[in-house]
């Protein structure tokens, strides 16, 4: 397969992510699961972060090999410690051969509390899919990747987005939807007060986001301007991309 060399590609999202564990939340009554993820973050060649959340904490292990098989696994620890209250869990895989396939899949036990101290009180346990990876590889042709990020509330990062007109080439637009249609995510009137929003479009955007929250988050992307610059119309003509 023909790759294609890209210094990388951005999806341009509003909204911040900072919801997420509330949204996840801790029914007790539901069955412990795995309710985000596996995925993966900060891939090298001998190395890779496995991230995946669950809705309740528990203990977590990645399980890998280089077959189905597995037969080695990975914790994450902190000062010799094994986290066991937490509902994201963040393994780190070292020591991986470049450009080899590995396959993993990960593993939560669920934490309920202490019987009395020092005593553990375990709950259900999860097993996600047998997925794989292939590691990085220097010696290997050049590839075509995808970066995906959001404003993380920090509306200052706007303004180097609209500014950077050398960058409008490599993003794309995306949307987190349902998050552009929760309120406090996107303050339509702080986008006005840093003069990235005309004031005239905030209550036409208003009724929109309660009508159509992916064309709310299309047109209000559309409108944002910095001292007359806007983003591209390339940013918006995302087949052609995902054509290739």
């Amino acid at each position: 397969m023909h790759m294609r060399t890209s210094v990388g590609v951005a999806l341009v999202l509003l909204a911040g992510l900072s919801v997420l564990p509330a949204a996840v939340g801790q029914d007790q009554q539901a069955p412990f699961a795995i309710v985000h993820g596996p995925y993966l973050q900060l891939a090298t060649e001998d190395s890779v972060t496995v991230v995946w959340h669950t809705n309740r904490p528990g203990v977590s292990r990645v399980e890998y090999g280089l077959t189905a098989a597995l037969g080695q696994q990975a914790v994450s620890s902190r000062h010799g410690l094994i986290d066991n209250d937490r509902t994201s869990h963040v393994v780190r895989l070292a020591g991986l051969k470049p450009g080899t396939t590995f396959h993993y899949r990960v593993v939560t036990r669920e934490f309920v509390g202490y019987e009395k101290q020092h005593i553990v009180k375990w709950g259900e346990t999860v097993t996600g899919d047998t997925l794989s990876f292939r590691t990085l590889d220097r010696a290997a042709g050049p590839f075509t990747f995808a970066v995906v990020s959001d404003i993380h509330e920090n509306a200052a990062r706007l303004d180097t987005l609209l500014s950077r007109r050398d960058w409008q080439a490599r993003l794309l637009n995306g949307t987190d939807y349902p998050l552009p249609g929760v309120v406090p995510l996107i303050d339509l009137h702080k986008l006005v007060s840093r003069g990235l929003l005309d004031a005239g479009m905030v209550e036409p955007l208003r009724a929109l986001r309660h009508s159509n929250v992916l064309l709310f988050d299309f047109v209000l992307k559309r409108n944002l301007s910095l001292k007359g610059q806007r983003f591209a119309n390339q940013v918006f003509e995302t087949a052609p991309f995902f054509a290739r």
